[in-house]
């Protein structure tokens, strides 16, 4: 009896360790490393101010990104994003993301309303807000051990909360200017002030220079992450010349947390396009992946 107490006396540390592990892997992987799409393929993921950009235009991006390790459990991400302008003023977005690390699984799920303000023929000025609902949870199915252990459970007790982003684009044909606030609620209520590895806030600047060869747009971004050092992520886009509506573009990015990224992204008949991406992992998780992969599809309509 007393060897099954101290097995399960163990057993329920042992839950409560992978828990926290679990919890700090997966917002880490997430708020560090954020979907590559957010650079160039649909930056709607990271600004709210991005939704319904184009007028009468219904834009769809589904994304899957895998971390290659040679451990169970981890993480991965989903995301689905579709927005509408409705006009030249006015735009609407829906998000879903979906991140899974071991045991725990995020999900999330965003509602956006975008204005767009023309400030003459070529300059707009877009703001943006989303109301967004996260739940965290359990998976009990993987979980080895005693579903019913109390501190299993008070996981998947926790309430879906709310917070929201607020975002703002200037932009014209060559530069775009971008700055988001994300989790408002949680910054001004100071209601997360035990917690890190959450998005404070995020900045970018892109200039788009035309060349003989195709489009070249140099972006510089830089966001910052509680309980972290900002991370400063400096990269560049190379759209080529198409005679043709299918276009082909290459992507690479590095990283102030000492990691790279590169991708390559191919659209068809202007409406459908595809990308893929790899990001090598920074220094201290080299021992541990080989980094991940990303792909992503595209549909306007």
């Amino acid at each position: 009896m007393e060897k099954l107490n101290k097995y399960h006396k163990w057993n329920k540390v042992g839950i409560v360790m992978l828990i926290v592990l679990f919890s700090f892997n997966n917002e880490t992987f997430a708020q560090l490393k954020p979907a590559n799409a957010i650079y160039y393929f649909n930056e709607y993921l990271v600004n709210p101010a991005i939704a319904g950009k184009e007028a009468k235009v219904v834009k769809a991006s589904l994304g899957y990104r895998q971390q290659l390790s040679s451990f169970a459990g981890a993480p991965q991400n989903q995301f689905l994003a579709v927005d509408y302008g409705f006009d030249q003023k006015s735009g609407v977005g829906l998000k879903f993301n979906n991140d899974k690390a071991g045991l725990l699984r995020q999900t999330s799920v965003a509602l956006t309303y975008a204005y767009h303000l023309p400030l003459n023929e070529e300059d707009r000025l877009s703001f943006g807000i989303s109301g967004t609902f996260t739940n965290n949870r359990l998976n009990e199915s993987s979980l080895i051990g005693d579903n019913s252990d109390p501190d299993a459970m008070d996981v998947n007790q926790r309430k879906t909360y709310f917070d929201s982003d607020f975002g703002i684009v200037y932009h014209n044909k060559l530069i775009t200017v971008q700055a988001v606030f994300p989790n408002m609620i949680a910054t001004l209520k100071n209601n997360r002030e035990t917690e890190a590895d959450y998005s404070t806030f995020f900045t970018a600047v892109s200039y788009k220079f035309e060349t003989d060869l195709g489009l070249l747009e140099p972006k510089l971004t830089y966001r910052g992450i509680k309980g972290f050092k900002n991370v400063l992520d400096v990269g560049t886009n190379f759209l080529f010349n198409s005679n043709n509506k299918n276009q082909f573009n290459l992507m690479g990015f590095y990283h102030s947390s000492k990691s790279a990224t590169v991708g390559f992204g191919i659209t068809f008949n202007s409406r459908y396009s595809f990308t893929g991406s790899y990001s090598i992992n920074t220094t201290l998780l080299q021992s541990y992946s080989n980094g991940d992969f990303e792909i992503g599809i595209g549909l306007k309509l």
